[in-house]
């Protein structure tokens, strides 16, 4: 129950952003809090493939876990990804996490604290935690690593994070 009752503070929480076809959106979001994740998942697919982030999120969750599709950790990673890139700070954390347990891809703590670094100059307080966590993790080489890794990216695609 706990596991759900953070998917619907999840779902609420993007859905307090901005963008494109917010009342789909609205849609997918309410269908998905009553758990009816086959119909939030036809309102997100056509926003998330023309590139709304919040969906692209919100697909990847219900890839991750699930909900309303069978589990694919590839497909979850695929769509945290895309909405990483369009500077979601919860897909970038759990991009970070993947990376680290070795979900959808070969554990790579360095590329997993970069995307924690990116996740945490933004704010977000679990990669935040995260990167306390480095030392059980990494050699100070590799954390310098990531941490240049980090920078690089969010120079490329988030440069408002770097200021």
């Amino acid at each position: 129950m706990p596991r759900i009752t953070g998917l619907i503070a999840t779902f609420l929480l993007v859905m307090t952003l901005s963008g494109v076809a917010f009342a789909d959106f609205r849609a997918g979001a309410s269908a998905a809090v009553q758990q009816d994740y086959a119909t939030a998942l036809q309102e997100w697919m056509p926003l998330a493939e023309a590139g709304d982030k919040r969906a692209q999120y919100n697909i990847g969750l219900m890839y991750e876990y699930g909900r309303g599709v069978t589990e694919d950790q590839h497909k979850a990673f695929k769509w945290y990804w895309r909405a990483a890139e369009g500077g979601v700070v919860l897909a970038q954390h759990n991009l970070g996490m993947m990376y680290a347990t070795g979900r959808a891809v070969s554990i790579d703590m360095i590329e997993a604290y970069k995307w924690f670094h990116v996740a945490a100059k933004a704010g977000f307080a679990l990669s935040v935690d995260a990167l306390k966590k480095a030392p059980e993790h990494l050699s100070e080489e590799q954390f310098v690593q990531s941490r240049i890794l980090a920078g690089e990216w969010i120079k490329n695609f988030s440069p408002e994070i770097g200021t």
